[in-house]
C-alpha cells in the first residue's frame, strides 16, 4: 500500500508548533491500578536484577516512588534482559503470540522461556509501570514500512506505546517503547523541539520527534481545515532515528512510526496482535520472517567507566544482535558485522537458544514447515 511522499517531503506548509514536553491542552494522566500485583512487580525487578531500593510492601502500600531517573533505569534494564522477538509465531502448533497480562508475565517472568513483539513487550513494561506506582497510559502507532528514503508506507494500528509521566507533582511528558527493534533506549520527552534529540544504542544512533501531517494519509486527504485549504486537520508525531556509519555521516533521518496522544487499551491490542499472529501479509515482516533482537553492553566500556549494575549514563556504549530470516548480525559503533549465516532450522533453533537466551527445542522446527519463513 502506498501512502505519501517522500518521508522528508510535504506537499504543504504549515506553521511548527513547538510542544515542550507536554500533553495536548496540559493533560495530567491519572494513576491507575495494574493489572499485575506488588508480588509480580517485585519479581519484575528480581528478574532483571534492579534494585531501585524499594521491596514488595513499599509497592504494596504505593510509597515507593517515581522518578525520571528510575523510569530510565527500568527501560534500560529491560532491553538488556529480555529480547525483542517473535518465534512463538513460527515454532509453536498454534502459531498465536500470546500477549495476555498472564501470558507473558509466564513466559518473561516465570518460565524465562523468550520474549515477544511489541504487543508483549509494551503490554509488559506498562502493566509494570502502573504496579510501581508510575503515572502512565497506552498509544498506538502507525509504522512506516517504506524504504530509507523512500516514501513513507504506512502499516495500519499495529505498535504500541507507552505515555509517562514519571515525576511526581509534573505533567512533564515521556515516550516509552522496548517494543521495537531499533527503537528508543531510553525515556524521551514528548517535545520536537531542535535540541530534543537523544542518544540511542551508541553515538552513532540518534532519534527526535517531529510534528508534521502525515503527507496524503486517509484522514489527511479527506479532511481539511477549510474548502480547498489542502491543509489536514491532524497533526501526527513521528519518531525518527538518524543511523550513522563510521564512513559516512552524511545520512537522512528516518520516520520509524507515527502517532497521536490517544489513549489505546489491552483489547485493543490484544485484537491487532491476532491479526499479526493469524493474517497472511505477503510483504509482513514478522508473517515472513524469524525476527530477534537483544541488546548489550560493551564489557570493556562498561568497565572503563567504572559503572555500576543500576548506573545509567547517556554515553554508555551498547550493541545489538539481530536476528532477520537466516543472518545473524552485530550493529555496533556505527558498523554492521553478519557473524553467522544460517542453512538449517537446527541452526537457527541453537543461535536463537546461545545467542538470544530463547528456550527452543530441536522438535519445535516441526511447526515451521511449509511456512513463508521456513529456511530451505
Amino acid at each position: 500500500m502506498f501512502i505519501g511522499n517522500a518521508f522528508n517531503c510535504y506537499p504543504f506548509t504549515m506553521p511548527a508548533e513547538i510542544r515542550r514536553g507536554i500533553l495536548q491542552d496540559g493533560a495530567w494522566i491519572k494513576k491507575v491500578p495494574s493489572y499485575y500485583t506488588s508480588t509480580q512487580a517485585a519479581q519484575f525487578l528480581a528478574c532483571m536484577g534492579l534494585d531501585l531500593g524499594i521491596n514488595e510492601n513499599d509497592i504494596a502500600s504505593g510509597s515507593a516512588s517515581t522518578s525520571l531517573r528510575s523510569l530510565t533505569l527500568i527501560v534500560k534494564h529491560f532491553l538488556l534482559t529480555f529480547p525483542w522477538e517473535n518465534t512463538v509465531m513460527h515454532y509453536t502448533p498454534g502459531h498465536l503470540m500470546d500477549v495476555t497480562p498472564e501470558g507473558i508475565f509466564k513466559r518473561m517472568i516465570t518460565e524465562k522461556t523468550g520474549g515477544s513483539y511489541c504487543f508483549g513487550m509494551n503490554s509488559l513494561l506498562f502493566g509494570m509501570l502502573r504496579a510501581l506506582g508510575f503515572r502512565a497510559y497506552s498509544g498506538a502507532a502507525r509504522v512506516n514500512e517504506g524504504s530509507p528514503g523512500g516514501p513513507l508506507e504506512y502499516s495500519t494500528l499495529s505498535h504500541h506505546i507507552i505515555f509517562v509521566q514519571p515525576e511526581a507533582g509534573s505533567n512533564r511528558t515521556y515516550i516509552v517503547d522496548v517494543g521495537f527493534g531499533s527503537g528508543l533506549m531510553r525515556p524521551m520527552l514528548l517535545s520536537n523541539e531542535e535540541d530534543n534529540v537523544i542518544f540511542g544504542l551508541n553515538s552513532f544512533e540518534n532519534h527526535r520527534l517531529t510534528r508534521k501531517p502525515t503527507p496524503n494519509s486517509n484522514i489527511s486527504a479527506s479532511i481539511e481545515t477549510s474548502a480547498s485549504s489542502g491543509v489536514p486537520t491532524e497533526i501526527k508525531w513521528n519518531l525518527e532515528v538518524l543511523h550513522q556509519k563510521k564512513d559516512d555521516r552524511d545520512v537522512a533521518w528516518r520516520v520509524l512510526y507515527s502517532f497521536t496522544e490517544d489513549e489505546f487499551h489491552l483489547k485493543d491490542f490484544q485484537a491487532a496482535s491476532f491479526a499479526v499472529s493469524m493474517m497472511p501479509v505477503p510483504r509482513g515482516l514478522f508473517w515472513n520472517n524469524i525476527v530477534c533482537t537483544k541488546t548489550f553492553v560493551l564489557e570493556e566500556d562498561h568497565a572503563d567507566r567504572g559503572m555500576s549494575d543500576t548506573s545509567i549514563r547517556s554515553g554508555e556504549e551498547m550493541y545489538r544482535l539481530v536476528m532477520v530470516g537466516k543472518e545473524v548480525k552485530k550493529h555496533i559503533g556505527g558498523e554492521t558485522e553478519i557473524i553467522k549465516t544460517l542453512g538449517t532450522e537446527l541452526e537457527r533453533v541453537r543461535a536463537l537458544r546461545e545467542s538470544f537466551g530463547i528456550d527452543l527445542r530441536g522438535d519445535d522446527v516441526v511447526h515451521i514447515g511449509g511456512r513463508a519463513s521456513a529456511l530451505g
